[in-house]
């Protein structure tokens, strides 16, 4: 029995695949972060101008953390390899809409 279960510990780690994506943000979320930070914050920015500092800053971190986790040495080129160039891309995109987003309300009043 004893070898039984020492097998069995030997064996199971090389039949574990371990994958990077489904520990970090999933693409849909990095989208609906982006686009209803970037809906909330071209409202707040129409409504009120300084309403942007207090409405930005959280999903910018937020995006800005998935972009590091994208640029981290141990990480990131496992990322970039199994999310693919869609993945890189969403993640520059969504910011730079969030951002785009806030600057249009901003100059659209």
């Amino acid at each position: 029995m004893f070898k039984k279960i020492l097998l069995v510990l030997v064996a199971c780690p090389a039949f574990v695949h371990a994958e990077v994506l489904d520990k970090e943000p999933s693409l849909p979320s990095i989208w609906a972060v982006g686009l209803v930070a970037a809906a909330v914050c071209f409202a707040a920015s129409r409504f009120r101008k300084w309403l942007i500092a207090l409405v930005i800053p959280a999903p910018l971190l937020w995006l800005a953390a998935v972009l590091m986790e994208l640029y981290s040495p141990d990480v990131g080129p496992a990322l970039r390899a199994e999310g693919g160039a869609v993945y890189v891309i969403s993640a520059f995109l969504s910011p730079a809409i969030l951002i785009a987003a806030a600057v249009a309300g901003y100059l659209k009043k």
